[in-house]
């Protein structure tokens, strides 16, 4: 698989951004944001199965918050 490096690189990601928001926000901050912690970017993960690295990073610029 070609996007296999971006789709690990992308868990982690999440999982560091997890990681600072519990070390950095209250408790009740953190059960308020943690919906969109959950879902941080899930939707390039997923797209990295099905399309090129760079198509990928485009999709989600267009259709993210962030």
């Amino acid at each position: 698989m070609d996007n296999l490096e971006s789709i690990k690189y992308t868990y982690k990601h999440r999982k560091v951004v997890d990681f600072l928001a519990k070390k950095y926000l209250s408790k009740k901050e953190y059960e308020l944001i943690y919906p969109q912690i959950k879902l941080h970017d899930f939707d390039k993960m997923m797209s990295y199965l099905f399309y090129p690295r760079e198509t990928c990073k485009v999709i989600h610029r267009d259709n993210s918050a962030h």
